[in-house]
């Protein structure tokens, strides 16, 4: 049996025995910090997949306060407790057509982390297209009962339907002042739960938390693997994004030799085409 540091409390909202190693002033209340309590997380969620429920866990905060490595370790703890290996190069998503291609495969793994990329900055915007994608996305994961993990600066900057009507849990790292806590550096984290209103569908879900704790090391060859790929990712999204703009140039300029033969401003090519060939209004007002 693992041997925690602290000592033993009953947590009043899991009724479960956690191992407490100090206590911070928070709203008011005095609270006690677990040095297992990703370990006890890590059986929530396990125990939530076993009954078929869907996992969506958004984990946030602000730059260098652990994200990542919160995600990984967790990541990383919940495939041996569910005893399928978690494989960065299938299971590390950074674009929709990552996910896509790996639900393709009925025998994946049921664990996905999704890094703050281009899959949870499309659903920023509900008028774009890849937003329809992103909630087309969560809906199939959790008809397959899956465990997502997003990594996101602020949950705020996720659609809101997804952050209403998916997400279960959220975590937010180091966001307490707190001699002790601040010995742990990164390896400070608080739980909350979704706990959604029956009588409003359209209601966002209350957050309540349920404990707070310290996370210790994970694998280092898995953070090698973690940033070799997460680079690959950004520099071909950065490709693409590049290209998108050359096309969206080379395409506005092509308009307006099409129109004119030369050059026009952007406020003229923003105007929009009767159909006859020419810039309605102001079309050739600027040239005199």
């Amino acid at each position: 049996m693992t041997h925690y540091p602290g000592y033993p409390i009953t947590n009043e909202h899991t009724g479960t025995v956690m191992h407490a190693v100090t206590t911070y002033k928070y709203q008011k209340k005095i609270e006690p910090v677990y040095s297992d309590a990703l370990d006890v997380f890590v059986d929530t969620l396990a125990n939530r997949l076993w009954s078929d429920l869907q996992n969506v866990v958004g984990i946030e905060g602000h730059t260098g306060s652990g994200k990542s490595s919160l995600a990984l370790n967790l990541c990383d703890k919940l495939s041996r407790r569910l005893k399928c290996p978690f494989d960065l190069d299938t299971d590390y998503i950074y674009t929709a057509n990552d996910l896509w291609r790996k639900l393709d495969d009925e025998d994946c793994n049921p664990i996905s982390l999704l890094d703050e990329g281009s899959i949870t900055l499309a659903s920023m915007n509900a008028t774009r297209k890849d937003d329809k994608d992103i909630l087309a996305l969560f809906d199939t994961m959790r008809s397959r009962h899956m465990t997502t993990i997003i990594v996101n600066p602020t949950m705020r900057r996720i659609n809101a339907s997804v952050r209403n009507d998916h997400m279960d849990f959220k975590i937010r790292c180091n966001d307490v002042e707190h001699p002790w806590v601040r010995g742990w550096g990164r390896g400070f984290f608080r739980v909350r739960k979704a706990e959604r209103p029956e009588f409003s569908q359209n209601q966002e879900p209350y957050w309540k938390l349920l404990y707070t704790g310290v996370f210790g090391d994970y694998p280092p060859a898995l953070r090698d693997q973690y940033l070799e790929i997460k680079k690959k990712h950004q520099d071909e999204w950065k490709e693409k994004t590049a290209l998108r703009a050359r096309m969206e140039e080379a395409k506005e300029v092509a308009q307006a030799q099409k129109y004119l033969g030369i050059g026009i401003p952007k406020w003229a090519r923003d105007e929009e085409d009767d159909g006859s060939g020419e810039i309605m209004d102001k079309d050739t007002e600027w040239l005199s």
